[in-house]
């Protein structure tokens, strides 16, 4: 009987996909969020984390800790 295969680590480009995706789909959330983080810590900060949710590095749930 043959190995079953063998599952490698989930590729970064799905990942980032699904990142996006899911940011797309909670844009307004987003909005919100990044519009609270411009009145805190400044406009440059805001726009780093726009430029990572958009490429899919990171989503709201991890800024939001959910």
């Amino acid at each position: 009987m043959p190995e079953p295969i063998k599952s490698p680590r989930p590729d970064p480009a799905s990942k980032q996909a699904r990142n996006r995706s899911s940011t797309q789909r909670n844009w307004s959330k987003v909005e919100e969020y990044l519009t609270a983080i411009e009145k805190s810590r400044g406009f440059a900060k805001a726009w780093e984390l726009r430029e990572r949710l958009e490429r899919g590095d990171i989503t709201l749930d991890d800024l939001t800790g959910r």
